[in-house]
């Protein structure tokens, strides 16, 4: 991605009870939309497929009354991300990224595109809009960033260690996000979902004990974020799994290839 242009906007004001979602046409992105819609909050959707996101706003709006926008956004594509950024001329009390690429572990083994898509997409092109709007917040003092990463970040393992990876990255991304923007009163969150049923997991074979609902998800996510709290790994399970993982000694660890 070649360097973007963003132009100096006038000064803006933080517009209170308004959610960005990036990365609109997601299921947990739809659902945590839903969340805070019924909190009152007008919705603003971003992503790539505009039809697909204008029947969610339309739903949104036509279920809790409130004002639902769409904006066209395609990471992969520079002028995408230009002009959006260029074009936004708002400040949202909340900006959530919900932008995820589980790849193909095989494929990105033997091909460097795929390889750096899944890095890119989860990672990299993601960088400058949560850069962009955490500088708008920590001049004004105020605001919230909800990014969600993953549980496959936490420790790396053979199946998925490239999805893995970017997800590690964008993990350590808003942990030090979040120690930076603490001085400037704005609330950086990490999100680690473990399997989660949805259009990116689906044709993927996992245990009922460790497959998440996406609306309960949602649900946890929102009811986090109002409590302020920093990190969230959800399903609960994960929470358990996570500790018995994270403390294997590397020799063991490496035996558990599935």
């Amino acid at each position: 991605m070649q360097n973007m242009k963003i132009k100096n906007k006038p000064e803006t004001k933080l517009i209170n009870k308004v959610c960005l979602v990036i990365g609109g046409n997601s299921d947990i992105a739809k659902e945590i939309a839903y969340k805070f819609a019924k909190d009152g909050y007008s919705i603003h959707l971003a992503g790539r497929s505009i039809s697909e996101m204008e029947r969610t706003a339309k739903d949104i709006s036509n279920r809790f009354d409130v004002n639902s926008q769409v904006f066209s956004l395609d990471i992969e594509d520079n002028d995408s991300v230009n002009n959006f950024l260029n074009s936004y001329n708002q400040f949202p009390e909340i900006v959530i990224f919900a932008i995820g690429y589980l790849g193909n572990q095989k494929l990105a083994e033997e091909s460097t595109v795929e390889a750096n898509r899944i890095i890119n997409i989860n990672f990299t092109y993601q960088i400058p809009i949560i850069n962009y709007f955490a500088n708008l917040m920590e001049l004004q003092k105020s605001g919230n960033i909800i990014i969600i990463s993953s549980v496959a970040g936490l420790r790396g393992r053979g199946t998925n260690y490239f999805y893995g990876a970017s997800k590690s990255a964008m993990s350590a991304f808003a942990s030090g996000l979040r120690q930076r923007l603490s001085l400037s009163n704005v609330f950086v969150m990490s999100v680690l979902p473990g399997f989660i049923i949805t259009k990116m997991t689906q044709g993927i074979d996992a245990p009922k004990l460790f497959t998440g609902d996406v609306v309960k998800v949602a649900e946890s996510i929102f009811s986090a974020f109002k409590r302020k709290k920093s990190v969230l790994i959800t399903p609960f399970i994960y929470r358990i799994l996570f500790l018995i993982i994270n403390n294997l000694p590397e020799k063991l660890f490496i035996k558990l290839r599935k």
